[in-house]
């Protein structure tokens, strides 16, 4: 976000005012730097700990993991 590939628009007119601006701090938080999109705590789909409470996922990480976060359904082909 903070280097303008991703934007968030909106929000759509029916979009409560709390939750814009819940969208709107999280955003500017995430273009501060101040907050990332997998700061933990992150669980897999059987509920282990992937990335600790207070941790951030590193890239390499990112890019190697081989599992759904709680609450995706499905399966990772093999």
């Amino acid at each position: 976000m903070k280097d303008g590939l991703v934007k968030l628009f909106g929000p759509a007119e029916d979009v409560p005012a709390d939750a814009a601006a819940a969208v709107k701090a999280a955003q500017d938080a995430f273009v501060a730097g101040t907050a990332h999109p997998f700061d933990g705590p992150i669980a897999d789909q059987a509920g282990k700990t992937q990335v600790a409470q207070g941790a951030t996922a590193p890239m390499d990480a990112l890019m190697s993991m081989q599992y759904f976060v709680k609450g995706v359904q499905g399966t990772i082909a093999k």
